[in-house]
């Protein structure tokens, strides 16, 4: 390091933090006011249950309430439906290959359907509706009749909240998606979930689902990791009116046991705000279906308070009204730390200028495009590298007030991403932080590259003979980078092994949130580690205690990644924090008397 940071950086620092703890702190009080998740079933398992144990399905929905249902999910009837119970009859001429639907009551529904849809027939012949020679029978089968009336009935009467499920078609049109809508609305449901592989009015037509829901009085309930066409654009143009619900396929519940069924969807709950757990039985213990559906319901909804949450019908995310207001002044202090650590590493006046713009830049970027991800960016890559810069001021400090002052400069940058990108369109993934890769690596580059300015001199390092322990160290650097490229990202099932899983389920069955592995495993100590090397008087134990500080930043640099989670409550990320930095400390201090006999005297 070439020169001093400024005295005033610090102010910056701590204005950055405040202003953020400030946004932080209005995203926490929404949070804490939205905490109602509702265990939810669909209604052909609740029928199937109480069919085969012989009771009504009103009477298996008040001993299903009993134990923490509080939301069905009522799939659309098809024309094909109708078919296969024998409520309609489809058959054909043999002389003229006409198409005729009959079946009694169910027929206005059927002809109201068709009309819908822009099916034009003939008046009533005596033989049911009619329909040409050429009709497609997939087509016709699909055609969606609306939700059963009665099942909506014995469900909104039961006090649940009636989740209506409904397929797109091939080119709805506005007056089609506002009538699904409005049928859905008029029998009482409270929220509407696409099914099959687009929603409903994808593509033209999204915005006007979206006006519809908004208008009858209806959420859009988003599933989780669901890859159908139109979700994420669904879910974009209204955030403010959507509750996020997850879901564990029968496939995926078939190769887990009862205990991990319960821990995903308590984690789905407690760690990624999802608001409806669609509940599929996975308790085979029991001696009937619906005890089994009794006992899995049961089950989920003790996870859901076990993570402080409420067992009710669930409402939409509201704005954190005044967090606006901790923009500008974070924005600010960035910028201020940005300028600060270029005064001190930059001596060339063009350069200095031409940093001073980019900074400027940024920020003017930001505004035009209304993005305070440019902000955030710029944030999460700074913090981290000015904790290393500052190791030089804090020399005269122990390594472990150095660790901790270190780590703190680096939350500040996680928690400037969280103040700065706050909002609904965050909670439900609306939006994400799409610089999060950036965030995650730059900052241990160039910490690297300034440790090696520091610490090494090139020509000398060029041209020297390689050493036992430098290959060593460097192995342990470049696995080390390798194995958090391998686990960036969203959890990498690849990258995670079998003894790992079961690490994760441990810490997870005795800690209030699972610390990330890469903190307290490898990075936090590696930083410690490196800190107590530093403050040797030697020249080799100093070169290795800065490239395992450079190791660290793995950790500093995780813990911000850990607040770019904007879909994790602020209260979990902070915890988890906390919780890697107390284990990864212990780690470090347990590995040290080791390292510390190789080092030389």
């Amino acid at each position: 390091m070439t020169n001093k940071l400024p005295i005033w950086v610090w102010p910056c620092v701590l204005l950055a933090a405040i202003a953020s703890l400030y946004s932080v702190a209005l995203r926490h009080k929404v949070e804490a006011g939205n905490r109602a998740v509702a265990p939810a079933l669909e209604w052909g398992v609740i029928t199937a249950a109480a069919s085969t144990s012989g009771i009504p399905s009103d009477q298996a929905l008040a001993e299903l309430i009993e134990v923490g249902l509080r939301a069905v999910i009522l799939p659309e009837d098809t024309i094909g439906d109708a078919i296969d119970r024998g409520e309609m009859t489809l058959t054909t001429s043999p002389d003229t290959g006409i198409k005729f639907l009959s079946g009694g009551q169910a027929e206005p529904r059927v002809r109201r359907a068709l009309t819908r849809r822009g099916v034009i027939f003939p008046a009533d012949a005596g033989r049911g509706i009619q329909l040409s020679s050429d009709t497609p029978m997939d087509t016709l089968k699909s055609v969606s009749l609306g939700l059963d009336a009665f099942a909506a009935k014995q469900i909104t009467e039961a006090g649940l909240a009636l989740i209506a499920r409904n397929s797109n078609t091939v080119s709805p049109t506005k007056a089609y998606v506002e009538a699904i809508v409005a049928d859905a609305a008029g029998l009482g449901a409270f929220g509407f979930l696409p099914q099959g592989d687009s929603v409903l009015g994808s593509r033209a037509h999204l915005q006007d689902l979206v006006n519809a829901l908004k208008a009858k009085g209806m959420v859009y309930c988003s599933p989780e990791f669901a890859k159908m066409s139109g979700e994420a654009k669904m879910t974009a143009l209204d955030p403010r009116n959507v509750v996020r619900l997850h879901a564990i396929q029968a496939a995926e519940i078939g190769a887990m046991t009862p205990g991990e069924v319960v821990e995903r969807y308590g984690r789905a709950a407690g760690e990624r705000n999802q608001r409806i757990l669609l509940v599929r039985p996975f308790d085979d213990t029991q001696e009937t279906p619906l005890k089994s559906l009794l006992a899995s319901i049961n089950k989920v909804s003790n996870a859901i308070r076990k993570e402080g949450l409420a067992v009710r019908e669930p409402h939409p995310w509201e704005d954190p009204t005044g967090a606006e207001k901790a923009v500008p002044v974070i924005a600010l202090a960035v910028l201020g730390i940005g300028m600060a650590m270029l005064l001190t590493t930059v001596t060339s006046k063009p350069l200095l200028l031409a940093g001073a713009v980019a900074l400027v830049a940024v920020a003017g970027l930001a505004i035009v495009k209304n993005d305070s991800t440019y902000l955030a960016t710029l944030a999460a890559v700074l913090l981290p590298v000015l904790g290393y810069m500052a190791l030089r001021q804090w020399s005269g400090f122990h390594p472990i007030i150095q660790f901790g002052l270190v780590s703190i400069v680096s939350i500040v940058g996680g928690l400037c991403v969280a103040g700065l990108l706050n909002g609904p369109a965050f909670y439900v993934r609306a939006d994400t932080f799409w610089a999060v890769k950036v965030a995650h690596f730059l900052p241990i580059l160039i910490v690297g590259a300034m440790v090696i300015r520091d610490h090494f001199e090139l020509p000398k390092l060029v041209s020297s003979p390689v050493t036992w322990g430098s290959i060593i160290v460097g192995l342990v650097v470049l696995i080390g980078l390798g194995f958090m490229l391998a686990r960036t990202g969203n959890d990498n099932p690849a990258a995670v092994s079998g003894i790992e899983l079961k690490i994760r389920s441990l810490l997870e069955r005795y800690l209030s949130v699972r610390p990330r592995t890469k903190e307290f495993i490898l990075g936090h100590p590696a930083l410690i580690i490196g800190l107590f090397a530093l403050a040797r008087p030697n020249k080799r134990s100093q070169s290795i205690g800065g490239l395992l500080v450079a190791l660290g930043m793995i950790g500093q640099t995780s813990m911000v990644n850990t607040m770019c989670h904007l879909h994790t409550p602020v209260m979990v990320g902070l915890i988890r924090i906390t919780i890697g930095l107390v284990a990864g400390l212990i780690v470090g201090l347990a590995l040290w008397p080791l390292v510390r006999r190789w080092l030389p005297a």
